[in-house]
């Protein structure tokens, strides 16, 4: 029996984690000391970005729950509707936030930073996702045997 909660934490521990530390690295990079604002400052930057890219991370892992139905033969045994079920929820989000930030700001540099949030997971769901058939491929050639 294949573990499809293994291959969902395959799929969005590490690229949680890379977002994370892409931000933090970006941060580092993109901090200015001279920045002044009437209401935000460096460290209320910082924050407010964490606390997006937090959210995001917690949507598209809520979004990703839909994984769990490959526990069902009739999707597991499916190519095409583990692949829907892989990746419909999470995509749909993903690809929202992309035409929202494309429309409103595709000419400032605010988009990189959806994009930063947003690769790292379509990575790691095509990573797990690829993983997991190879473990369903195993798991037959075993019952196979």
């Amino acid at each position: 029996m294949i573990q499809t909660f293994k291959y969902y934490k395959m799929a969005l521990l590490p690229a949680s984690l890379v977002v994370i530390a892409i931000y933090i690295f970006w941060s580092i990079i993109e901090y200015d000391p001279n920045y002044k604002s009437e209401w935000m400052n460096n460290g209320f930057a910082f924050l407010w970005g964490i606390m997006l890219v937090i959210t995001n991370i917690l949507f598209v892992a809520l979004l990703s729950t839909t994984i769990f139905f490959n526990n069902f033969p009739v999707v597991r045994n499916n190519v095409i509707l583990s692949f829907i079920a892989w990746f419909l929820s999470p995509m749909v989000w993903i690809g929202f936030l992309l035409s929202i930030t494309f429309k409103i700001h595709a000419s400032s540099k605010d988009w990189s930073f959806l994009l930063v949030n947003s690769i790292p997971f379509l990575a790691g769901l095509v990573w797990g996702f690829i993983r997991y058939r190879q473990g369903i491929i195993r798991s037959f050639k075993t019952m196979a045997k």
